[in-house]
């Protein structure tokens, strides 16, 4: 599996970023996630 952009995903979707403002909330969001995933191994 190969992840896509958004922009072949959704074309008409305006795509903006990223946003360095917001990439330690997003790693934290990532590290939830998987962190939850795991867990559920």
């Amino acid at each position: 599996m190969r992840g896509l952009p958004v922009n072949e995903v959704a074309p008409e979707v305006t795509v903006e970023g990223p946003v360095p403002e917001l990439a330690d909330e997003v790693r934290e969001l990532h590290r939830r996630f998987y962190q939850r995933a795991r867990a559920r191994e």
